[in-house]
């Protein structure tokens, strides 16, 4: 599984969860895309950061979205990546 972390450097959320996807994803997996004037981020209706993705031969399987003015729990995202 490739995952894709969507963040800006403005938000605060994003620059706390940043190390820590770092370190919680699996080997090979990691993609940090930090431009919210991307097309794709229209495309993929990114709204909230941080988002991840997960993607399995270039198609999307899963998905978590930080919750507003939270961010993204550590513990719930090592859940969310234990899900297949």
């Amino acid at each position: 599984m490739e995952y894709k972390l969507y963040h800006a450097t403005w938000c605060p959320f994003c620059r706390g969860f940043a190390p820590e996807f770092k370190t919680i994803i699996p080997e090979g997996g990691e993609y940090l895309l930090d431009d919210m004037e991307d097309p794709l981020w229209v495309e993929l209706d990114i709204e909230v950061v941080p988002t991840v993705i997960g993607y399995e031969n270039g198609k999307e399987v899963k998905r978590i979205v930080a919750k507003p003015h939270i961010g993204i729990d550590s513990d719930e995202f090592k859940d969310w990546i234990k899900k297949e």
